[in-house]
């Protein structure tokens, strides 16, 4: 029959004391057998006390517990050192902690929802430790995931706690393989340490300059293009300011059609071939009454129509040629950032019609992080990476037989797994399904219908590291 468990069920660990106390649990502790490292060789000599070690653990009965352990010391007889300490392996390294309580922290940090802070504060741990612990944790598993190099490399940036985080994803299978602290030496890391980095062929940027010298340094050769939702946007930017700016100039004349001009700025942004009649007879009034803007706005048109008209770079490269010489002198200053792009940039703008690949699946993102934040507003950057990176449910996979043609009635082999990254549109569907339950009221009970949200999307956790 086996003997009673032991208070705290740790390795080669028994109970000598328990003091129960208001607010917290005082275990005094020591190994059953000591186990000393030196030299490799586990021949040591007689061994005394060195005294008592604090040490936090998880929760017991609803109280944190604090573990008085006892430390032995001991003299090798291999190189005659003394004071050789104990080594425990439930200590969490370079903690005064238990690794199951490092565990607990991180886990109710990203998996339950609290802030580091918070779970912190349950087992009288500082927020600082803390938030250290879950940040490591994070780390770690991110580190260990392994996902195929994209022929196609997407690298965008999203603005999280005032600070611009690089994302980079895989543009064909569109998917998200990782979120950076930052979009300058956390990328060039994530870049330099790329698995078979030789299988990307084309990296999908926007107009930063150090995206393009850090892709040229670190993958040369490689196809460099342009989004070209980056380029549109600025004739859209232009025709935009021209619009605000009589706005501003109406307000004191006409307040009404200031109004109302102000009111358009979805219509003026539609392009021409998706207008309604009723919007199209609106934009002709606009042009009629405002001749600048009129041209302002056909001239964003024919900008929009080189990405329907050409097909390769040299006639993309004419096109937008012709589109200059046909600016309307009245509108040129405003288009001047559309009109001169920068040498450096046009052969990759052109790439474009090469390569047609764009990272605007990645803006979809933002309504994953807004849906995070929302959750959970005071999330750190590196709370909602983890939550975001380590969700298995989001995760998209393929499977290929290894051995295809062999026989079914044989052994199988298992198929070989590819995990290409989260799923944009799988984390989408996610935000958009309803889950319905009833709440009391005074008056009976009322059916509530609530979106779920990523935090219902438990992170994988490799319970090994």
């Amino acid at each position: 029959m086996s003997g009673t468990p032991d208070f705290l069920g740790l390795p080669n660990l028994r109970t000598t004391n328990v003091v129960y106390g208001e607010e917290t649990i005082e275990v005094e502790a020591e190994t059953v057998e000591p186990v000393f490292h030196c030299c490799t060789i586990q021949r040591l000599g007689k061994w005394g006390d060195a005294g008592r070690r604090m040490i936090n653990d998880t929760h017991h009965g609803g109280l944190p517990v604090l573990i008085k352990l006892r430390v032995r010391r001991a003299q090798c007889y291999e190189c005659g050192t003394r004071g050789i300490r104990e080594h425990f392996t439930f200590i969490q390294p370079k903690r005064h902690m238990t690794r199951r309580l490092a565990d607990y922290i991180a886990k109710q940090t990203v998996l339950v929802g609290d802030t580091s802070s918070a779970a912190g504060r349950h087992v009288y741990v500082s927020a600082s430790s803390a938030r250290r612990i879950t940040n490591a944790y994070i780390d770690r598993h991110i580190d260990r995931l392994e996902r195929p190099t994209p022929r196609v490399l997407g690298i965008d940036e999203k603005y999280l706690g005032r600070v611009f985080r690089a994302v980079v994803g895989n543009i064909e299978e569109r998917t998200v393989l990782n979120m950076l602290p930052d979009r300058d030496k956390s990328l060039e890391a994530f870049i330099r340490d790329l698995p078979e980095a030789e299988k990307v062929e084309v990296v999908c940027i926007d107009q930063y300059d150090p995206y393009r010298t850090m892709i040229k340094d670190l993958l040369p050769g490689r196809a460099i293009v342009t989004d070209h939702f980056h380029v549109v946007r600025k004739a859209n930017d232009a025709l935009d300011r021209i619009r605000r700016g009589m706005v501003s100039a109406l307000k004191d004349e006409d307040k009404r059609t200031a109004t109302r001009l102000r009111m358009s700025q979805k219509l003026f942004y539609c392009r021409s071939h998706d207008l309604k009649d009723e919007w199209r007879r609106s934009i002709m009034r606009w042009e009629q009454r405002f001749p600048i803007l009129g041209k302002a706005y056909w001239a964003k048109e024919r900008f929009y129509d080189m990405y329907l008209e050409c097909s390769t770079p040299a006639e993309a490269e004419a096109y937008y040629k012709r589109w200059k010489r046909a600016l309307d002198p009245d509108i040129a200053d405003h288009f001047n950032n559309v009109a001169n792009i920068q040498q450096r940039w046009l052969p990759h703008v052109f790439a474009y019609f090469e390569h047609p690949f764009t990272t605007a699946y990645v803006e979809s993102l933002n309504r994953g992080l807004k849906a995070l934040a929302a959750e959970g507003r005071r999330y750190s950057f590196e709370t909602i990476r983890g939550k975001l990176l380590l969700a298995e449910k989001l995760e998209k996979k393929t499977f290929r037989d290894r051995n295809p043609g062999a026989s079914a009635t044989g052994d199988t082999t298992p198929l070989e797994t590819f995990n290409w990254g989260i799923d944009i549109a799988a984390m989408n569907r996610m935000l958009e399904t309803e889950e319905i339950h009833y709440q009391q009221t005074e008056r009976g009970y009322r059916m509530v219908r609530e979106r779920k949200g990523l935090s219902t999307v438990e992170p994988v956790w490799d319970e090994a590291a």
